[in-house]
């Protein structure tokens, strides 16, 4: 800080930060679920994998065999629940990094995959959405289907 002033009104004259820090901001935010889903490619007719974290805008993956490259296409059906409505979203998608994991001796080898969601209608933007800051919610304590009262019962 360079100087406070007061005149005409309260203010601050603050110098240039000699350092700066970069913080990587998200376009969404993600949650951490355990969905499994079937992943379809140009080349395969089906990887199985699991949805470990998800957002409106992509979803990381941990895959029983390579899924894609980055830039590829993929297709998914993804069964969500939101509330009372279940409902399965198919979701075009681009490999943005995919790789193997490490392998634990004896065990079958396992990949991850980051998608970023292409083309995706409004309703299952919305229904997304609402899933994610469902779990958001829930994850932070602050919402519980039970502790909400209907206002008319007695």
């Amino acid at each position: 800080m360079i100087e406070i002033c007061s005149n005409p009104y309260p203010h601050f004259h603050l110098s240039y930060p000699s350092v700066l820090d970069r913080v990587e901001v998200r376009q969404s935010e993600r949650v951490a679920v355990a969905i499994p889903v079937t992943v379809r490619t140009a080349t395969s007719g089906g990887v199985a994998a699991e949805v470990r974290d998800l957002s409106a805008s992509g979803a990381l993956l941990i895959a029983s065999a390579a899924v894609g490259a980055a830039g590829e296409h993929v297709e998914l059906a993804l069964p969500l629940s939101s509330g009372q409505t279940s409902r399965t979203l198919t979701m075009k998608a681009s490999v943005r990094n995919s790789g193997p994991l490490s392998q634990i001796p004896g065990a079958p080898p396992r990949y991850r995959c980051g998608l970023q969601f292409l083309e995706v209608a409004d309703v299952d933007r919305l229904f997304l959405l609402g899933f994610v800051y469902e779990h958001l919610s829930s994850a932070r304590g602050s919402y519980s289907a039970q502790s909400v009262r209907d206002p008319n019962a007695a």
